[in-house]
């Protein structure tokens, strides 16, 4: 058997994971997701592995046993990590709370937990695993396992227990808090503080000039009273970005308001010299202009010059980047598995 470990990625999007993996050099052998859009982008920028569009679940394709045989056929006799990120929105404190329903949210972690199970006692177990998450899902499983709702398997109700994991502890400016539990590995974090100076600091100009044409003015109107005066300040001498994908001219960021859709976003950030991570906040404000691709890559911790396929839209590529896995946590998480596997081996 070789001593490398190879990486299966499942609920894979556009390949956050996969990246973060090879930058720590472990290769992926094998993604699959249910959205077209994505597999077809982490299959152009990861072409060495295996990409499948498969709903788990759903008919014979998405059957834990059929999964479980295309993961053991994919990995040969090598050693292997298991990620999954099933959906989160059910359990996400960001969605309004008559959409929340840690019922919804269990289908596909007690999915995903039961294809551990099943690759735990197959003929070839696998080495690690993982299961990305956000805080509310760790309660929201628990209660119901108690409840005897679901079940889920003493070793994975072991690992749950873990920290939860921030992602400017990696050295990104998102300040995206996410269980990252599993067995086999210890996330090295990264004493590198970057800010969104750092990685855009053409912004700045962008800033001053708005600022001396007074463009960045006229949104006060529509939050007038929920603003105070020393904010308001601040608002004018800071700019600040969105990762719905828009430079705005505001502090704080929510849903669209209702009588402005389209000129409002939900996450707004600062951006200062100081400022090395981001977090959600209440207001809404009016955009200034949309991010880039490439901004919103390297905000996201993407390379760059990652591909699309053409036909995909804007709307689409953002919409991947702001559900995918950070890259800089996946790469911090791997290196852990990597010394993991010398230390062993």
């Amino acid at each position: 058997m070789s001593d490398d470990v190879v990486l299966v990625c499942l609920y894979s999007g556009m390949g956050g994971v996969e990246v973060g993996a090879k930058r720590a050099g472990v290769e992926c052998v094998l993604s699959i997701d249910c959205w077209d859009e994505a597999v077809r982008t982490n299959a152009l920028n990861n072409p060495r592995a295996r990409h499948e569009r498969i709903t788990f679940g759903e008919g014979d394709d998405g059957s834990i046993e059929n999964v479980g045989r295309l993961i053991l056929e994919s990995v040969g006799n090598r050693r292997y990590h298991v990620h999954g990120s099933p959906p989160c929105q059910a359990f996400s404190l960001t969605n309004p709370h008559e959409r929340r329903d840690d019922r919804i949210g269990a289908e596909q972690m007690v999915w995903f937990f039961g294809l551990l199970q099943w690759l735990k006692d197959s003929e070839h177990p696998m080495w690690s695993w993982s299961c990305e998450q956000v805080p509310p899902a760790r309660l929201g499983m628990l209660r119901l396992h108690n409840l005897g709702e679901c079940n889920i398997p003493a070793f994975i109700r072991k690992a749950m227990k873990q920290p939860t994991l921030t992602a400017k502890e990696f050295g990104s400016i998102q300040h995206r808090e996410r269980l990252f539990f599993g067995e086999g590995f210890t996330p090295v974090k990264s004493a590198e503080r970057n800010t969104i100076d750092d990685l855009l600091p053409h912004l700045r100009g962008e800033h001053e000039k708005a600022v001396s044409d007074g463009t960045w003015d006229g949104h006060f109107a529509e939050v007038e009273g929920e603003i105070d005066e020393d904010n308001k300040a601040w608002m004018r001498g800071n700019p600040t970005v969105c990762l719905m994908g828009s430079l705005t001219p505001g502090r704080y960021g929510c849903s669209w308001t209702e009588d402005n859709y389209g000129r409002s976003f939900r996450y707004v950030f600062a951006t200062s010299g100081t400022t090395t991570s981001i977090m959600h906040h209440p207001l809404s404000l009016t955009y200034v202009r949309y991010l880039t691709l490439e901004e919103h890559l390297l905000l996201t911790g993407f390379p760059t010059d990652y591909q699309f396929p053409p036909d995909i839209s804007q709307s689409d590529r953002h919409t991947m980047m702001g559900n995918a896995v950070c890259p800089l946590v996946a790469e911090g998480v791997f290196k852990g598995l990597r010394r993991s596997v010398d230390w062993w081996f």
